[in-house]
């Protein structure tokens, strides 16, 4: 897996939608899964990642909800629909689309201090 801390500022969308990928070490890289989460503690420029239909569970989505809460400004937009089949809750699909909305606002305060 690349690394997208040191990214092309161009590459703000990452669509691996419909491509199964495995769990991966959950914990801090490796491949599938756990090396997505793991890059996007480190992202600089992804704003949308598509992930529908990927194998996600509940399980890999907690080391996304991880990656988000940490100093992850950028990303505004995480599709994880048709992950349900795998194991991913609604309710963790929910916990993600928050995290996302949470960075925008962020994101958005930032860009105008004024408010």
């Amino acid at each position: 897996m690349f690394s997208l801390h040191r990214c092309d500022e161009h590459l703000q969308h990452l669509n691996l939608s419909g491509n199964p990928l495995s769990q991966g070490d959950l914990s801090g890289g490796g491949s599938g899964l756990g090396a997505i989460a793991k890059m996007l503690k480190q992202n600089a420029c992804l704003t949308c990642v598509e992930l529908a239909g990927v194998g996600l569970t509940d399980k890999a989505a907690s080391a996304f909800l991880s990656a988000l809460k940490r100093d992850n400004t950028t990303l505004f937009r995480l599709e994880v629909g048709g992950n349900a089949p795998y194991g991913l809750s609604w309710s963790k699909e929910r916990d993600l689309a928050e995290a996302c909305e949470a960075n925008m606002e962020l994101a958005q305060v930032a860009s105008n201090p004024s408010r």
